[in-house]
């Protein structure tokens, strides 16, 4: 789905291309008339040295209409690279070999736990970003799959950093920061704050999950940090996927649900926008918040 995107030429079909064999059949769909093209685009992309990007059968059509896919897709399952992250692999790890650490994870020794996703690199001009934002891009799917709950919020802050509409060439209030608190609501975890941050822009690159721990006297975290230069997820899920070997992934169902919840956010009012230089390490604002809890 949304073949015809830059994510889909650079990485995805890349990733593809090392682990598919011969025979295996690999269906592009997006918008976009490619339909004799597409192979043609994505060597623009990527060296192929075989002779994939022909092999690739490519569909036009509307995403509210997959009637041309009903021959195809057979399962509603939705594959995101993000849950193989080499963070998401090591905090599955560390799960199961620090299970005794992890059976005392709950509301009675976490005082909170906060999720970040934030980027030194910027929009790029990118005109899908202008028109969803941090929140679309990365929050309503990567962030709250690492946070999988059900959620209810109050607290929210929007930022931009300041050349974002001379890069856009043209005024915008889209946001490229965004965090805010929301809380779980299940008995493990019930009445202790996650707090998740997104943003372009920021000094340096970042993936981490931080478990605040209740203590009498003295602040202790553990911190689970993927290494800014790892990679590699997109070919983890693919071959995953071939070797039908472990496959983390959410159903239609889930993945409608959590568009539903960030529905109320994405059409909240935004304004006024907290204007931040490029290079920022974190918003001040983003700080007030974690720190009350």
């Amino acid at each position: 789905m949304g073949a015809s995107g830059d994510l889909a030429k650079r990485k995805i079909m890349p990733s593809l291309s090392k682990v598919v064999e011969k025979d295996t059949e690999v269906y592009a769909y997006a918008r976009s008339s490619m339909d004799t093209t597409y192979a043609i685009k994505l060597r623009e992309f990527y060296d192929y040295t075989d002779d994939f990007p022909e092999r690739v059968k490519y569909f036009k059509g509307e995403y509210n209409d997959l009637s041309s896919l009903k021959d195809i897709i057979d399962k509603d399952t939705f594959m995101d690279h993000y849950l193989l992250k080499p963070l998401m692999i090591c905090l599955y790890g560390m799960k199961n070999k620090l299970s005794k650490i992890f059976d005392k994870m709950s509301n009675q020794n976490i005082k909170s736990v906060e999720c970040f996703f934030i980027e030194s690199i910027l929009a790029e001009g990118r005109a899908y970003f202008d028109q969803n934002g941090i929140i679309k891009d990365v929050m309503q799917n990567h962030l709250i799959e690492v946070v999988a709950s059900l959620l209810y919020d109050e607290t929210y802050i929007f930022g931009q950093y300041k050349t974002y509409c001379e890069e856009m060439n043209r005024k915008s209030e889209t946001e490229t920061f965004a965090a805010f608190k929301c809380t779980v609501n299940n008995k493990t975890w019930k009445n202790t704050p996650f707090i998740m941050v997104a943003g372009k822009g920021l000094s340096r690159k970042a993936t981490e999950i931080i478990f605040n721990i209740k203590t009498d006297n003295e602040e202790i975290q553990l911190a689970v940090k993927e290494n800014a230069n790892a990679g590699g997820d997109y070919e983890e899920i693919f071959s995953s996927l071939i070797t039908n070997s472990f496959l983390p992934a959410i159903s239609f169902k889930e993945a409608k649900e959590l568009w539903r919840l960030f529905d109320k956010t994405l059409v909240c009012n935004k304004t006024p926008l907290i204007y931040y230089p490029i290079g920022t390490e974190m918003l001040e604002e983003a700080k007030n918040i974690i720190k009350k809890d």
